[in-house]
């Protein structure tokens, strides 16, 4: 079952001065990425919603940057699964 629907759109944008031909992409996990349409190289990940798993992206990791498992549990409150 397909939960998910991205969208992915092509666009001619200019970026730090050059132009560049990406494609975009906002998927589930709150995160808008920007990537080389060519390379697929990624150029850029930001937070589009306050998200409660990671608070930014390592372009360099090619991975976002989670919020240690303590932190994550007092940002969403009470655990409703009997954990601390």
């Amino acid at each position: 079952m397909q939960t998910e629907n991205n969208h992915i759109m092509v666009a001619d944008l200019t970026i730090n001065g050059e132009k560049r031909h990406v494609a975009m992409t906002a998927p589930k996990n709150g995160f808008f990425y920007v990537l080389d349409a060519k390379t697929g190289k990624l150029i850029s990940a930001n937070p589009l919603v306050n998200t409660t798993w990671a608070h930014s992206y390592d372009l360099a990791a090619g991975r976002a940057v989670e919020v240690p498992p303590d932190q994550v549990a007092a940002n969403n409150g009470p655990s409703t699964t009997g954990g601390p």
